[in-house]
């Protein structure tokens, strides 16, 4: 915890600094105004629930009425001329109260999930970024290491040339590698840049460097059905429909789900004075609800559907990031464990047979740059690894 609030003390106090993924995680929670808008909306819908559970206000009128035009303040010529005051107030009926409070708590609960789906959100993105920085820093350091070798080549190949061992077409294809090579690294660092931006949007903070190593590759397995069915976006989906449905409920008690109690005391002059009392309620002659229960019956059939819509998407979803896991690491132990070990293998017969029979040193460094391109290769595949990995994490339910 000192730690992290230590992070959050420096982020106020200067405009970048450097960050691991742990401080991101701790930033975006501090800092971000996505998370704060649901936090909002929570606290909203809150008061929303407080507010289902009040009656409306009693309604006070003050009158006269029977205002002669002859004579405006005569108020004693007939005995119907009256100053009154009335008291109207709305009594809910049945449990269209308790309906209407059901919905708002089901709204503030939706609000929780989805802000919990946020989160798991945020922490996926981050393992996604974090990941692939650090693959696209291994990639430049292999890059440079490429491009000394190419360099030292094109040296060879000119001594060759000046003994006319060599032909001029190989120096210039040499160059032209080291040129592709160039543009190859300057793509790399714009990634890095643009990644910086991804992290800083989501943090809100200005980020100078980023720091992370990359997690051990582990075999997780899975039992789906339980991630879908626990997971925060499906638990809104669920509650929803549940909304839905107490909405139905909610017009169906409209149709006798109030009455009107109103009293008044009338005053007169020269005559008695008199209350007057009524009851009223709302009559169900137009249809109007009947119209309103069959259009939300209809959205609850949507939401269902939506709900195995997005069920089956999870679905498949997870089975293809696992697919795609899978695959890329048995590539990158292939290029690995096989390939680059057998490079490395006539690496070594290379550099006996140079020493030995004094054997063309371009073939050595032609080897040395194998061994470059496949670790470029296997970086790919474990760059699709962890992406795969990271976006896992947002359907497994790794918050922030």
């Amino acid at each position: 915890m000192l730690k992290k609030s230590i992070v959050i003390m420096i982020s106020l106090v200067s405009f970048s600094f450097a960050i691991n993924i742990n401080d991101a995680k701790e930033l975006i929670k501090q800092k971000n105004e996505n998370l704060k808008f649901l936090k909002e909306d929570i606290q909203i819908s809150l008061k929303d629930e407080e507010a289902s559970s009040i009656w409306k206000n009693p309604i006070l009128g003050i009158g006269a009425n029977d205002i002669l035009i002859s004579d405006f303040k005569a108020r004693d010529k007939e005995a119907m001329q009256t100053q009154f005051i009335t008291f109207s107030q709305t009594i809910p009926l049945g449990d269209s109260f308790d309906i209407k409070k059901n919905i708002s708590k089901k709204q503030t609960l939706i609000y929780n999930y989805l802000l919990d789906d946020k989160k798991l959100m945020y922490n996926s993105l981050l393992s996604v970024y974090f990941s692939e920085y650090k693959i696209i820093q291994n990639k430049i350091v292999l890059l440079k290491k490429y491009k000394t070798n190419v360099q030292n080549k094109k040296k060879v190949l000119v001594q060759l040339f000046q003994n006319q061992n060599s032909k001029q077409e190989e120096i210039v294809n040499t160059q032209i590698l080291y040129s592709s090579l160039e543009l190859k690294e300057e793509s790399l660092l714009l990634k890095l840049d643009l990644i910086k931006l991804k992290i800083e949007e989501l943090t809100f903070t200005k980020i100078s460097k980023i720091e992370h190593s990359l997690e051990s590759k582990k075999k997780i397995n899975l039992d789906i059905n339980p991630l879908i069915e626990n997971h925060p976006l499906i638990l809104a989906y669920k509650i929803k429909i549940k909304k839905e449905n107490e909405k139905i409920k909610l017009e169906q008690s409209k149709k006798y789900s109030q009455l009107k109690l109103s009293t008044g005391y009338y005053q007169r002059e020269n005559f008695d004075d008199y209350l007057a009392f009524s009851i009223s309620m709302p009559l169900s002659i137009y249809g109007s609800e009947n119209i309103k229960i069959l259009k939300n019956k209809k959205r609850f059939k949507k939401s269902k559907n939506s709900l195995n819509i997005l069920k089956n998407q999870f679905m498949q979803d997870i089975k293809q990031l696992q697919f795609q896991k899978k695959n890329a690491l048995n590539k990158y132990k292939i290029l690995t464990n096989k390939m680059i070990k057998d490079d490395i293998f006539i690496g070594e017969i290379l550099k006996s047979k140079s020493s030995i029979l004094k054997f063309n040193s371009i073939k050595i460094i032609d080897n040395l740059n194998n061994i470059l391109k496949k670790k470029l290769l296997a970086l790919d595949e474990l760059s699709k690894y962890y992406k795969a990995n990271g976006k896992l994490k947002y359907y497994i339910g790794e918050n922030l």
